[in-house]
């Protein structure tokens, strides 16, 4: 899903739009998106770009979690429900750490159909075989 901006009456320029998918441990004083990805996200915007941003909460989702329950569950279900959101876009940015690892594979694996482009970044994305 591209955004059409005309410059002028013959031509037409595509900018593709974009989402960054967190999966943070936010302490409730912090801000619910961390610097990197704000800074992307002005970046982008200044160049007329689509931008979204979801993250994925798990502090907050171990806080509301049943008791004897794991989070694993809650967050993959979240991840199904927002497939379709995630999937309007041309981009998927994905942060990945060896902590988010399960959520993130879960993610990709639900994402073979998608015809955009995924992107994987962060600290540890190198560390991480396969």
């Amino acid at each position: 899903m591209a955004i059409f901006f005309r410059r002028n009456s013959d031509q037409v320029r595509e900018y593709p739009s974009i989402i960054f998918i967190s999966i943070d441990i936010r302490k409730d004083d912090y801000p619910a998106m961390n610097y990197s990805i704000a800074s992307l996200i002005a970046s982008l915007k200044n160049k007329k770009i689509k931008v979204g941003h979801y993250s994925f909460d798990l502090q907050h989702a171990l806080q509301e979690k049943e008791y004897n329950q794991s989070i694993t569950k809650p967050v993959t279900d979240k991840i199904l429900n927002n497939l379709d959101y995630f999937k309007g876009f041309d981009y998927i940015a994905l942060g990945l750490t060896s902590w988010t690892i399960e959520y993130c594979d879960f993610l990709l694996k639900n994402l073979k159909d998608y015809p955009g482009k995924v992107i994987l970044g962060g600290y540890e994305v190198t560390a991480i075989p396969n």
